[in-house]
């Protein structure tokens, strides 16, 4: 009889497996930084190095997800990590330096929030003149309404206004960071590989 019943159980459980609904597959969120100058003057060997880190994307329902810097494919270099970005120069790259790849569940989602840092100078025409944060805080807020839709690929290039983002204080650069998205991003198909992309991203509440 015990063996009876496990079998009917197990066959049960099977049939639940068989029969519930298939969550969506996720889709893939590619995000860039780069610079625009404005008014702000810069030799070729000029740099300037920001810090980016702990990226999310948010929902209006409150829920978010960590925007990573791989895929879980590539499981060894998959982590929330600091990249550190030459801003200057990465406008001369198509589409800047890619800060995320990361998968999300399919959704709208209606802003960005990344942790944004400089190292402590700039270089201009060879001299080396110090940078201080004008805000304690270095969490940015970028209100930005996007759709990851399911088995697409989204890339959104965010440009941090340089002219805006610096200001001269005597022998100094105050550094308050101006992220401003595009006007909408840019969806291409998501190549698939058999199961290779069957992952459920982790949605939090605050």
């Amino acid at each position: 009889m015990p063996w009876r019943v496990s079998c009917l159980l197990l066959a049960g459980l099977l049939l639940s497996c068989a029969t519930s609904p298939n969550s969506p597959d996720p889709g893939v969120l590619k995000l860039y930084v780069t610079a625009d100058l404005g008014d702000f003057s810069v030799a070729e060997n000029d740099t300037l190095f920001l810090l980016f880190w702990n990226e999310r994307a948010y929902r209006d329902d409150g829920l978010w997800a960590d925007v990573y810097n791989a895929l879980e494919g590539e499981l060894a270099n998959r982590n929330i990590v600091t990249d550190t970005v030459e801003i200057l120069s990465a406008r001369d790259v198509e589409k800047g330096a890619r800060i995320g790849l990361s998968h999300l569940p399919p959704a709208w989602y209606d802003s960005l929030t990344l942790s944004v840092d400089h190292l402590g100078y700039i270089i201009l025409d060879g001299v080396r003149i110090p940078v201080s944060s004008a805000l304690e805080e270095r969490r940015t807020v970028v209100h930005y309404r996007f759709e990851i839709p399911e088995n697409d690929t989204t890339e959104i290039v965010l440009t941090c206004d340089i002219d805006s983002s610096l200001e001269r204080h005597g022998d100094e650069f105050k550094f308050t960071p101006i992220l401003t998205p595009p006007a909408s991003p840019i969806n291409t198909p998501t190549t698939m590989h058999g199961d290779e992309f069957k992952f459920t991203p982790i949605l939090t509440v605050e």
